[in-house]
C-alpha cells in the first residue's frame, strides 16, 4: 500500500471520528438540555439504590443543591413528612423490586420549612443490551394544584352544608325552634367554646340575646344565679359599630369586656364575675 492510499484511509478514518464526536456531543447536548432545564426533580440510582444522578432542578423544589445529595448531606427520606415516611419506604422497596408506579402524592418540606406536595413516578431502567441497571425517579412539585383542589373541596363542603341548613330551616317555623337549632350547628362545629345568639332590630336599634351556648342548662343556672343577673331575653342598645360587627358576615375581635360589648347595660360586676367563671 503506497503512501497516498494510507493518508486517504487515515483521513477518512479522523472524518469518522469527528462524526462519531460529533454525534456524541449532540446526545450529550440533549441529555444536559433534558435534565438541566427541567422543572422536574430527576434522579437515577443504580440497582443497589445508589444515587447516581440528581437534576439540578432539585434546588427550586427542596432548596438543597445536587450536591448536597450527591454527597450525602441531605436524603430524600430526612425531607419527608413524618405521617408519610413509611409509605415512602414502600414505594422505595418497590424501585428495588424494578416495579413502576406513577403519581404516588407525598409531602415534604423544604431548606425553609414550608410543607410541599410531591407527584412522584418511577420505573426501572435497562441499558441497550436488556440489563437491568437500576431505576429512574421523577418528582413534580404540585403543591399549588393541590391546595387549590383543597379549596375546591372546602368550598364544596361548605355549600353543600349551606343548602342542607336552608332547607332544614324552612321547615322550622317558631322563632325559639330556629335558635335552638342554629345552637345545635354551632357547639357542633366550634367545641368548647361558649357562643351568645343576639337578634336584631333595626327600628328599635337594639339586640336581644336570644341563647347561650357551650354551657350545660345545669351550669348556666348556677352561673346565672351567682352573679344575680340573667341576661337571656334582655335587649341591648346596638351602636352602628357593632351593627357593622353583625353584618360583616366575619369573626370579629372585640377587645373589650361584656360590659362594654352591651353598651353597659349588663352591669359591670356581674360581668365581670361571669368573665372569671366561664373563662
Amino acid at each position: 500500500m503506497d503512501q497516498e492510499q494510507k493518508n486517504r484511509e487515515l483521513a477518512d478514518r479522523i472524518k469518522f471520528l469527528e462524526s462519531e464526536n460529533n454525534s456524541l456531543r449532540d446526545q450529550l447536548q440533549f441529555y444536559r438540555l433534558f435534565n438541566e432545564y427541567s422543572n422536574n426533580w430527576e434522579t437515577f440510582r443504580d440497582k443497589l439504590g445508589n444515587l447516581v444522578f440528581v437534576s439540578p432542578s432539585v434546588l427550586s423544589i427542596t432548596g438543597f443543591s445536587s450536591d448536597d445529595f450527591m454527597k450525602g448531606r441531605i436524603d430524600f427520606i430526612s425531607l419527608v413528612f413524618s405521617e408519610d415516611i413509611e409509605i415512602c419506604r414502600d414505594y422505595l422497596k418497590k424501585q428495588l423490586n424494578k416495579e413502576s408506579f406513577s403519581d404516588f402524592v407525598c409531602r415534604i418540606y423544604d431548606r425553609l420549612k414550608n410543607l410541599k406536595y410531591l407527584s412522584v413516578s418511577s420505573k426501572p431502567v435497562y441499558d441497550d443490551r436488556g440489563e437491568y441497571i437500576g431505576f429512574r425517579t421523577s418528582c413534580i412539585d404540585v403543591t399549588e394544584n393541590r391546595k387549590l383542589s383543597l379549596k375546591q373541596k372546602e368550598s364544596a363542603e361548605e355549600i353543600s352544608l349551606l343548602n342542607q341548613v336552608n332547607s332544614e330551616m324552612l321547615q322550622l317555623n317558631e322563632l325559639s325552634s330556629i335558635y335552638k337549632y342554629i345552637v345545635g350547628k354551632l357547639t357542633g362545629r366550634f367545641s368548647n367554646t361558649i357562643i351568645l345568639y343576639n337578634s336584631i332590630n333595626d327600628c328599635q336599634s337594639e339586640s336581644t340575646l336570644e341563647a347561650i351556648a357551650g354551657l350545660s342548662d345545669n351550669i348556666l343556672t348556677k352561673v346565672l344565679k351567682i352573679i344575680g343577673f340573667n341576661p337571656i331575653g334582655k335587649k341591648f342598645k346596638l351602636i352602628p359599630t357593632f351593627n357593622d360587627y353583625y353584618r360583616s358576615g366575619k369573626f370579629v375581635q372585640f377587645k373589650g369586656g361584656l360590659s362594654e360589648f352591651s353598651s353597659s347595660e349588663f352591669p359591670t360586676l356581674a360581668a365581670k364575675a361571669l368573665e372569671k367563671l366561664i373563662g
